[in-house]
């Protein structure tokens, strides 16, 4: 497990292969699935890594689908945010799956830092955009940044904002995901 954990980290395919395979196959303890989906979620910092990731968004565990969301909304640049932005185009989209995948567009679009617990080194300091002046942001995304708990139906309203959001601006997403090396 150290190994397959270490191959994960370091964005080699194998463990994103087998585990889009055949996540059942690949666990053998839930101490053990839940280092993996940890390992998803906080530890992942190269932005190589992004097309591996997308491979477990189409498999059927969902909380191997969240934590593959949830490590794509901490990169913060375009190739992550179009994985996100499909998720919200998905029909029937599982409510706390969408609500991740809206989280990371708004941070994308406002242009958010990233933070992750215990890193010192995270997905943003790949791709430094981070600033007031980022041509996504605008009031509407920053108003419509973070649904709150208490007012009931927000996380709707959130998320209905970010599919619109989506669809308007997915070409200019694709096409500075396109200029990324």
């Amino acid at each position: 497990m150290q190994g397959f954990l270490w191959l994960l980290n370091s964005g080699d395919p194998l463990p994103f292969d087998l585990l889009a395979k055949n996540p059942k196959d690949c666990e053998t303890t839930k101490q053990e699935w839940k280092s993996i989906l940890s390992a998803n979620d906080y530890s992942l910092s190269d932005p190589s890594v992004i097309p591996q990731l997308a491979k477990l968004l189409t498999v059927e565990e969902f909380d191997l689908r969240l934590a593959t969301a949830t490590a794509l909304q901490r990169f913060h640049t375009p190739a992550a945010v179009i994985h996100l932005g499909k998720i919200l185009d998905t029909p029937l989209v599982e409510k706390k799956l969408a609500i991740v995948a809206a989280k990371g567009l708004a941070e994308f679009a406002n242009g958010r830092p990233m933070t992750t617990s215990g890193s010192i080194r995270t997905p943003a300091d790949n791709f430094p955009h981070f600033d007031d002046k980022f041509p996504f942001r605008t009031y509407e995304t920053d108003a419509n940044s973070w649904p709150n708990p208490d007012v009931p139906g927000d996380d709707d309203r959130h998320i209905s904002y970010w599919k619109a959001w989506w669809v308007s601006n997915s070409v200019r997403v694709a096409a500075l995901a396109a200029q990324q090396p």
